[in-house]
């Protein structure tokens, strides 16, 4: 057949002639790749945006622990003041009381010498 008429339709029971049914399927297909082709644009910039926040956490993850070590040194620092502060303090104490009983055993040793000679010179007189 040299051409498609309304009857050879009807009687094959087409709907449309093989090159239209091509054409038909090659413009689905165009549309359905038009389809692909904005859902991958769309992916894509999900994707640079999801870059962008995973860099923004990180730079943020560094800045945190940048400021968590700052603080710590801080407190380390001052522990390490404190930490001098009572020391000093307990040997200033302890050097005070030893100073203290050094006088108190000085008092002592001159009572127990005034002690002793008064035991004697009873003890002679007897």
């Amino acid at each position: 057949m040299a051409g498609w008429t309304y009857r050879d339709r009807k009687k094959k029971k087409e709907k449309a002639p093989p090159f239209l049914h091509r054409k038909q399927e090659e413009t689905k297909l165009k549309v359905q790749l038009m389809h692909l082709k904005t859902k991958r644009g769309s992916f894509q910039a999900e994707k640079v945006k999801c870059d962008k926040m995973a860099g923004h956490n990180t730079l943020q993850a560094q800045q945190t622990e940048k400021g968590i070590k700052e603080e710590f040194q801080k407190l380390y620092q001052f522990l390490r003041a404190e930490e001098t502060a009572r020391i000093d303090a307990v040997r200033k104490e302890v050097t005070l009381k030893s100073e203290a009983m050094k006088i108190r055993i000085v008092n002592l040793t001159a009572e127990i010498s005034s002690l002793s000679d008064k035991i004697k010179t009873i003890e002679g007189e007897s």
